[in-house]
């Protein structure tokens, strides 16, 4: 009998596959994604792919001004309303919280491709390293967001900071684009 159930467990894990095999399959897209980035990222010169923070920081402000805007101005009127409007006010509130949470989400899902790419093309010109693909997943894996907009900013501001530092860190040679050694 018990070597039924193993059979059985292990004909169900082929044909689902295991665990890990499951989250690998979830986040493969995110490393094809990054890797497709890689070419375009390489040919940025050091100036503009420092400023890729900046511009996810931006996107990721954009994309969520109006929510934040509308959220603190119920939460104003909220402080100053009578007890039969603040009771409206504050299921407006979440909900809006609701949804402000639920569109850094999404944006940070759009962001989290560019930004590893970002910091994978940062290393790969410090420190003449460049992350792998299971690095990739890993980091996946071990940040999956849900809302952590700290994190993508960390990441991209640790790229910007690793080229204003690049002068003082020993390291290889910095190479272009074009393979050339710079100065």
């Amino acid at each position: 009998m018990l070597k039924f159930f193993k059979r059985m467990l292990d004909f169900i894990k082929r044909i689902v596959g295991t665990k890990n095999e499951r989250e690998i399959r979830r986040i493969r897209p995110y490393v094809d994604q990054i890797n497709s980035l890689g070419p375009e990222y390489e040919k940025l010169s050091d100036g503009e792919l420092r400023a890729k923070t900046e511009q996810f920081k931006k996107r990721f402000q954009e994309a969520t001004a109006q929510l934040r805007d509308a959220l603190e101005a119920a939460r104003a009127e909220a402080s100053t309303a009578d007890i039969e409007r603040r009771e409206e006010l504050k299921t407006q509130i979440e909900e809006s919280d609701k949804e402000l949470r639920e569109t850094e989400a999404r944006v940070l899902e759009e962001l989290i491709p560019e930004a590893f790419a970002a910091v994978r093309e940062a290393s790969k010109r410090t420190i003449g390293l460049r992350h792998f693909d299971v690095q990739l997943i890993e980091n996946r894996r071990g940040k999956d967001l849900g809302g952590d907009v700290a994190l993508v900013f960390e990441l991209t501001d640790w790229a910007r900071d690793a080229f204003d530092h690049r002068q003082r860190l020993p390291g290889p040679p910095r190479r272009s684009v074009d393979g050339t050694d710079l100065p």
